[in-house]
């Protein structure tokens, strides 16, 4: 008697309401392209995840293996799994664990296309991206990790000033600061123990990477500081190679207090030779390899210093802001199917559109207050710009915002430009005419 064929099935997870959007939006995809799909997601997330959609939802107390395993145990004997992936699994405040590690984990025990668990550490957590690079030789900077305040001064020595403090696992530049002495570094430290859990972006995560125990409400990376312009790099990884997609130029990057604000991003770079693109290609390359990163896409952001490209950090994720957008409309592929393509493995080629724009430029308006927002205007006149192809505004009339110490995104505006001055014009029309009114 024949078998019956099981039908295929796709199996994506996320643990952050932030990110419910990206996920659904990509199960959505995979329904469309004919492949039985199946969202895995928090007990506590938002219901939006689960009205109207083609696909089944399982929920779940707790994204750990074993949680996740009793759910795709059973799947995998009902169905022919052919992939298991999540669009980000950041560490999350209240776990002990990281998320996309633990999924990659799953899909390699499923004989999947996976990433590696332990590159995914090193990619979220900057100290452990240092130590890999130092153990193979790969250019960095000095760096290390305190533990209190009574550590401070004789690591900020070692390293020497100037220095940069930051979390070891951080989101949205949150609490990056450039010091130049031992006082400015105390009054640092103190403002982070003290403020970090109450930032958006909550900070206050707790977990072990094999005999290192990590606690960001006490602990800071310092790292020697890089001078030099700041580039990002999107890069496609396979379970065997490393491809450069595109690199954008940040321009008009503001140091804050303890927060890093990237005004202007846009692609292709105006400043760097070839020369130069093709050494920052390179080294991103030996960087992701010595990682041990593969099977998803990442965003790497690094500085040209005298020395040569210096990485600042890397994310196994797509860029945020327009950048998705960037890479969709220069090769013509949607940010879906490269996750879905990649989670299936499948090969995946990106042919840039002969008719992309001279030059694709975002602009980013960031609060540096906190509060609620009232208003926004001079939206209406930005979007009349013929060049303006769209903006997007991430908060609601009547929302919190606290930009004192991290990026918030609320308002983008995406375009085109023919050169460096009209980037700068357009900028600089949409900085006198959007007006924001926040008040506590």
């Amino acid at each position: 008697m024949s078998q019956i064929k099981k039908q295929n099935c796709l199996i994506l997870i996320e643990h952050s309401n932030s990110h419910l959007a990206r996920l659904k939006s990509a199960l959505i995809r995979a329904h469309e392209l004919k492949i039985k799909t199946i969202g895995i997601v928090p007990e506590n997330c938002s219901n939006s995840i689960t009205l109207d959609v083609p696909f089944e939802v399982f929920k779940t107390p707790l994204l750990s293996y074993e949680y996740l395993d009793n759910i795709i145990r059973p799947l995998s004997e009902k169905y022919n799994l052919i992939g298991i992936n999540c669009p980000y699994g950041y560490f999350q405040s209240g776990n002990m664990y990281l998320p996309s590690a633990i999924i990659a984990e799953l899909a390699q025990k499923y004989h999947l296309p996976h990433n590696n668990p332990d590159a995914l550490y090193f990619a979220n957590n900057k100290f452990l991206m240092r130590e890999q690079l130092a153990k193979f030789n790969v250019p960095s900077v000095n760096y290390a990790l305190v533990n209190s305040e009574d550590e401070l001064e004789v690591k900020a020595n070692e390293i020497g000033y100037p220095i940069v403090a930051k979390p070891a696992a951080g989101a949205a530049s949150g609490f990056v600061s450039f010091i130049k002495n031992i006082d400015e570094l105390k009054s640092f430290y103190r403002y982070y123990v003290e403020n970090m859990s109450s930032s958006y972006h909550k900070l206050n995560f707790s977990y072990n990477y094999k005999q290192i125990k990590f606690d960001n409400t006490n602990q800071l990376l310092l790292e020697k500081a890089i001078h030099g312009n700041e580039y990002s790099v999107e890069v496609l990884c396979d379970n065997e190679d490393v491809f450069p997609l595109l690199m954008h130029e940040k321009i008009d990057v503001i140091q804050n207090k303890s927060c890093v604000l990237e005004n202007i991003v846009f692609t292709p770079t105006i400043s760097l030779s070839e020369k130069e693109k093709e050494e920052i290609n390179n080294y991103t390359k030996l960087v992701c390899k010595t990682l041990g990163l593969k099977n998803c896409f990442c965003h790497f952001e690094l500085r040209l210093s005298t020395d040569g490209p210096i990485i600042l950090e890397v994310n196994p994720r797509m860029g945020g802001s327009r950048i998705k957008d960037n890479i969709e409309t220069i090769y013509n592929i949607s940010y879906e199917d490269i996750l879905i393509n990649q989670t299936i493995g499948k090969e995946l080629k990106f042919i840039k559109n002969p008719d992309t724009p001279d030059f694709l430029s975002m602009s980013v308006i960031y609060p540096t207050t906190k509060g609620y927002l009232k208003s926004i205007d001079g939206l209406d006149k930005v979007e009349k710009l013929t060049n303006v192809i769209n903006t997007n505004t991430y908060y609601k009339i009547g929302d919190f915002i606290n930009g004192e110490n991290e990026e918030v995104f609320l308002i983008d505006v995406w375009y085109s430009a023919k050169n460096e001055e009209e980037i700068i014009n357009t900028d600089r029309f949409i900085r006198k005419n959007i007006i924001l009114q926040i008040e506590n």
